[in-house]
């Protein structure tokens, strides 16, 4: 089996099946949505249709009962209730496992789901309404229903599009498939458009085919045949004693010289010949004109290249192709800082314009790589919509989801990774935020709550946003929790922040029971190490009786970041350029007395963090004539970071540290600079937390009374 045509059909279906749950997902705008049920239908048809052309024979069987069920949808016959939605659902659950099957052989479909899931859609098509006469019929559904099924030979046009094989499909395998519903009895290639080309493309279809075929079949189900090449070919399919009649009828639909040419071919098949001097009257002059565009539909090649070239404008690409570009962009950055270094050095004006040029080349390189790399988050939201209807009916619950931004692009890498945290976020939200129904009447609310998702660019960032309406966090509440379990002291201050961030703390849950979705207070605390891992910031906001807001701060890209170089006695560091606010000069009076660690800044109190003495640095022997604070912000907190210099804006290229590193929670990663030196990037958010840990110590109670009884023993003394 073609591999790489194994992968289009995977990836395909996982798409055509994402639609599916999509639209049965909106059953209230589904239900009288003629359009949406038939591309609910279209859904089972295609993936039925592709994988018979691989041979998929499970697949075929199973999509083909729903198929029948979802014929009935379309046609009225039964109604899109709450039942049929969730067996629905649970059909392309199956489908979906035999899919992933063919990629990972440990995923095996359970025979039970299967019998089940039949038998539940056998009793849909038990309770169908009677069938409505035929005279009745759209003339369109008589046309292609045949539905007396006997041994028919049927003749078959197969004007293919000449841009068959480069759309990935393989002639042959419709004859597989085709064989598959009777006997083919004879293939009559047709290859006059072949013989009469000048320029030869090997990517480009020539072929046409006239064949004769014998089964017991209908014409609906020949068609699904060809279903994936419908739209841009020239199927022709008839029993053989009614060919004549119906390619008469063609007349109105094909030009001249496709018509003679599909009748020499079936009549050499079998088909009835007409006489040569009938034929001038039969074919309607009128179209005559479609003459050149219907040639250029089954053979014509270059009007149909032009039209086609513009629309292709996705390109599959191996993922670690791009990762190895991106690489390569790394070191051509490095490479720029290197040659910028030595033309400032060198200090020829020709040679600084030169490096100025390559600089600006490579940003944008770097740009035009890095944008390859973002995706839409909308690929991590569109997963919550059946986590919610599910988790509701579970929970007893009326939840609805709201989602806006779905379109704001984040890296590719991160995005796959913030499924997880979101689904914890997502779950708590409506077991823990979003009340029942009898309390949400009794405090004035909708019956229903709603669960919000909002992703947006901000500085730089992206910020994701999980809020609900339920009750809100208590922080009376969540603070005695944490004195109970001895994280914090019972006379300890701490702000609105600081208790939130509480429920991130291992092993924390203020839920009185055990449920299966929560209460062992597993969950916040891997929300909070996968941000983390991905140089993200959590916040909490929340309003008891309004509801929550839980804020994910991310950077666009874990491969280049701006940076801010900065130096600290012999060493060079580097914090992310998002996080700094402003940098001033350190007062004399802070300068002259290294005890000393808050800062008016225009009468804000700013907690300085001296970075010498946090990374206990050894000094550089000269004494610095200007000291420097780099005001930074995370988690809505302020910190000023006490340096020695500023040595200004450069692009880093993040490497990571080792296993042996990995314990040093301030330092983020490396990079290597123009003259070849490693810099340290420090990582911010564990910086302002040591600082706000330091501060919330300093100034506590406890600290006070030691403080006290150590003034008052030397007093005594």
């Amino acid at each position: 089996m073609d591999d790489e045509g194994l992968q289009a059909f995977i990836d395909e279906a996982n798409e055509l099946l994402q639609q599916m749950e999509h639209i049965l997902l909106d059953a209230e705008n589904a239900q009288g949505n003629t359009e949406l049920l038939n591309a609910l239908f279209r859904t089972m048809h295609t993936i039925k249709g592709s994988a018979g052309l691989f041979a998929l024979d499970g697949i075929v069987k199973f999509t083909h009962e729903v198929e029948n069920v979802l014929d009935l949808l379309r046609n009225g016959s039964i109604q899109l209730d709450e039942a049929l939605v969730s067996v629905m659902l649970r059909c392309r659950d199956y489908v979906q496992s035999m899919v992933d099957a063919m990629s990972n052989e440990k995923i095996i479909p359970s025979d039970d789901d299967r019998a089940t899931l039949l038998a539940d859609l056998q009793l849909y098509q038990v309770k169908k309404t009677p069938a409505t006469p035929m005279t009745q019929v759209p003339e369109l559904e008589a046309a292609l229903v045949l539905q007396v099924k006997t041994n028919t030979s049927w003749l078959i046009y197969l004007g293919f599009s000449p841009d068959l094989l480069r759309h990935g499909l393989d002639l042959a395998s419709f004859f597989r498939f085709l064989a598959r519903q009777g006997r083919i009895e004879r293939v009559l290639p047709l290859i006059d458009t072949l013989l009469n080309v000048s320029d030869f493309d090997p990517e480009q279809n020539y072929l046409q085919f006239a064949v004769r075929f014998e089964g017991d079949s209908t014409t609906a189900a020949l068609h699904d045949v060809f279903e994936f090449v419908r739209e841009d070919s020239l199927i022709l399919i008839t029993p053989l004693a009614e060919a004549r009649d119906f390619l008469q009828q063609q007349t109105e639909q094909i030009s001249r010289e496709i018509w003679e040419k599909i009748n020499a071919a079936w009549v050499e098949l079998g088909l009835a010949p007409l006489e040569s001097e009938k034929i001038a009257a039969v074919v309607s002059p009128v179209v005559a004109h479609l003459a050149l565009e219907t040639s250029t539909l089954v053979g014509g090649a270059k009007k149909v290249k032009t039209e086609k070239a513009g629309e292709a404008t996705f390109l599959r690409v191996e993922a670690e192709k791009l990762d190895s570009l991106i690489n390569l962009v790394g070191e051509l950055v490095i490479s720029g800082a290197a040659g910028n270094l030595l033309a400032s050095q060198n200090g020829a004006m020709a040679l600084q314009e030169w490096s100025l040029s390559m600089s600006n080349l490579i940003e944008q390189i770097r740009a035009g790589v890095l944008s390859m790399r973002m995706a839409q988050v909308g690929e991590v939201f569109q997963r919550f919509p059946r986590v919610v209807r599910d988790v509701a009916k579970e929970l007893g619950k009326d939840i609805h989801l709201e989602v806006t931004g779905a379109e704001t692009e984040l890296d590719k890498s991160m995005i796959e990774k913030l499924s997880d945290p979101l689904m914890h976020i997502v779950r708590n939200a409506m077991d823990h935020g979003i009340e029942s129904k009898e309390a949400r009447i009794k405090a004035g609310k909708p019956i229903h709550g709603t669960v919000y998702l909002n992703a947006y660019h901000e500085s730089g960032s992206v910020m994701i946003e999980v809020s609900d309406d339920g009750a809100g966090l208590r922080r009376d509440k969540i603070l005695a929790k944490a004195v109970e379990r001895g994280l914090v002291s019972a006379d300890a201050q701490l702000s609105e922040q600081e208790i939130y961030s509480l429920i991130f703390e291992p092993g924390f849950s203020t839920a009185e029971q055990i449920t299966n979705l929560s209460g062992r207070g597993v969950g916040m605390d891997v929300v909070k190490k996968s941000i983390d891992a991905l140089r993200g910031h959590v916040m909490v906001d929340s309003d008891v009786g309004i509801g929550t807001v839980l804020r994910i701060r991310l950077p666009l890209t874990l491969a280049i970041i701006d940076g801010f170089l900065v130096r600290s006695s012999n060493a060079t560091y580097v914090v992310p350029l998002e996080s700094v606010i402003e940098c001033i000069e350190l007062p004399d009076e802070l300068k002259m007395d290294g005890s000393l660690d808050h800062l008016n800044l225009r009468g804000e109190l700013l907690p300085l963090l001296r970075l010498s003495n946090f990374l206990d640095l050894e000094s550089s022997g000269q004494e610095v004539s200007r000291a420097n604070v780099v005001v930074l912000r995370a988690n809505e907190r302020k910190v000023g970071l006490v340096v020695d210099a500023l040595l200004g804006e450069f692009q880093t290229v993040i490497k990571p540290l080792g296993t042996l590193f990995q314990h040093l929670k301030a330092i983020g990663g490396s990079t290597i600079l123009g003259n070849g030196q490693v810099a340290l990037i420090l990582d911010v958010s564990e910086l302002v937390q040591h600082v706000t840990l330091r501060d919330a110590e300093l100034f506590s109670f406890n600290h006070e009374l030691a403080t006290r009884s150590v003034v008052h023993s030397h007093l005594a003394i």
